[in-house]
């Protein structure tokens, strides 16, 4: 299938032997999202993580249920290496956008992970983006585009309000220019089926409207609006599930959820896992498929 928009990029894979097929007695597959904040190779990294810290980001992938994670601020394949040597029977797929915070996908070894592209990046005129990684995934008789990305903040760093005002312009325009790949995949292609995660540092609930584009695709839906930071109880969350409807009718219901990994380390061993917590889906692998 020829996709619009996209551009192939070389795909750096841990161990990949090919995949068996899902065991569909289990019935059910559960994606999720996780920003690692800083993941580094252990030189000069912007956070300092020892390798207990290392094996307790692990143990936070292992222990919050999810078969496939889209990752974010990934510094290189060998940070994200470092991860892997605690995670047995897990395959990656690695994007280098010539940043320190790139994207990734981990999956568990029985799933099939092919077609990597990057999402190509339109916004010109604005500054450097990070552009969307995708991949199609087949588990059992459920076939999917998936989509990690990570839209543009605004952070401490942006102490003028030109900077704040600019870091909009460019979440908006990531949002409109996403919708726009999205639209073009549902109305030109015959998968029907996309899950989008990310950091989209932003709720789409937000009243200065950043994410209208998507929000308003009646082909698509943020499943995880309504659920609030791990950091704090009182913030909206930015970390989300993003589906096509089609693919929404396979997540099962009041599935969305946070994997608070802060009520079993101590806050200095959360704070170097990340500030960031997963976000979870399940899907039934039991539907027949509809496209």
């Amino acid at each position: 299938m020829k996709l619009l928009a996209l551009i192939p990029i070389l795909i750096i894979c841990g161990w990949m032997p090919r995949p068996p097929a899902v065991d569909e007695s289990l019935g059910y597959l559960t994606v999720a999202t996780f920003n690692i904040a800083w993941l580094g190779d252990g030189h000069g990294d912007k956070i300092l993580r020892s390798g207990d810290d290392i094996y307790n980001i692990a143990t936070v992938i292992r222990d919050c249920g999810a078969e496939i994670i889209a990752l974010q601020e990934i510094e290189n394949e060998r940070a994200l290496r470092r991860i892997m040597s605690f995670l047995p029977n897990w395959n990656f797929i690695f994007e280098d956008n010539g940043g320190k915070q790139n994207l990734a996908f981990i999956f568990r070894d029985y799933i099939e992970v092919t077609g990597a592209e990057l999402i190509k990046n339109r916004l010109a005129g604005i500054g450097r983006t990070r552009p969307p990684f995708m991949a199609h995934v087949r588990a059992g008789n459920f076939d999917f585009y998936i989509v990690t990305l990570h839209f543009k903040a605004t952070s401490r760093y942006d102490d003028t309000k030109e900077k704040v005002k600019r870091s909009f312009k460019i979440r908006k325009a990531q949002s409109n220019m996403l919708n726009t790949w999205a639209r073009t995949i549902l109305d030109s292609s015959k998968e029907r089926d996309l899950v989008i995660l990310g950091d989209f540092n932003d709720n789409p609930d937000n009243k200065r409207g950043l994410l209208k584009a998507l929000k308003e695709n009646a082909q698509l839906e943020f499943v995880t609006k309504d659920l609030r930071s791990c950091r704090n109880k009182n913030w909206r969350g930015v970390d989300h599930v993003l589906l096509s409807k089609s693919a929404g009718m396979r997540m099962l219901k009041n599935s969305q959820r946070s994997y608070d990994f802060q009520y079993t380390f101590s806050k200095a061993e959360s704070r170097r896992i990340s500030d960031h917590c997963p976000v979870i889906v399940t899907f039934s692998l039991k539907a027949e498929d509809n496209d």
